[in-house]
């Protein structure tokens, strides 16, 4: 028995060919990705050495209801719903990247107004990690307990050292 390798097909989408062209959701997409299985697998007219990875063709159709059939991918549908869930992640991380200097500057102007410093005496190296976890996990509830925190250790800094 002859092995056949996996298909492969170039696609051109142009402006000209498609029709009934609608706008789509990107985070609905992104939320139907992530909840979709992925596996590694090989076609069975292969040797099981030669590995592919993606999605099962009718968990792809459950999710999207894209192409043909429930039993093939066409490479246009596996690659629009790449391209719109890269976009929605890229939105995160854009929302995600804004937070992150908001709570900075929230994190910088708490430390003006208690006029606080590394130079007060307390240990740099437990402020870094209070203020870095805060940021990490980008709480503005873990920022607040932070600034406590750090008040409460320079507090006690002074009271040692009268």
């Amino acid at each position: 028995m002859e092995r056949q390798a996996a298909p492969k097909v170039r696609v051109s989408p142009s402006t000209t060919v498609p029709d009934n062209v609608a706008a789509i959701d990107p985070q609905a997409i992104l939320q139907k990705v992530a909840s979709m299985p992925v596996a590694e697998w090989n076609y069975k007219a292969e040797a099981a050495s030669v590995r592919h990875i993606g999605p099962m063709a009718q968990d792809f159709a459950a999710a999207f209801g894209l192409g043909e059939d429930d039993k093939h991918i066409a490479t246009v549908d596996a690659d629009g719903v790449a391209l719109a869930a890269i976009q929605a992640l890229n939105a995160k991380v854009e929302t995600i990247t804004a937070e992150n200097a908001q709570l900075k500057q929230e994190v910088a102007t708490l430390k003006q107004s208690h006029g606080m410093s590394m130079s007060d005496g307390f240990s740099p190296s437990w402020s870094a990690v209070i203020l870095a976890l805060g940021l990490t996990l980008g709480s503005l509830t873990l920022i607040l307990l932070s600034s406590l925190v750090l008040v409460w250790l320079r507090t006690m800094h002074r009271m040692q050292t009268t």
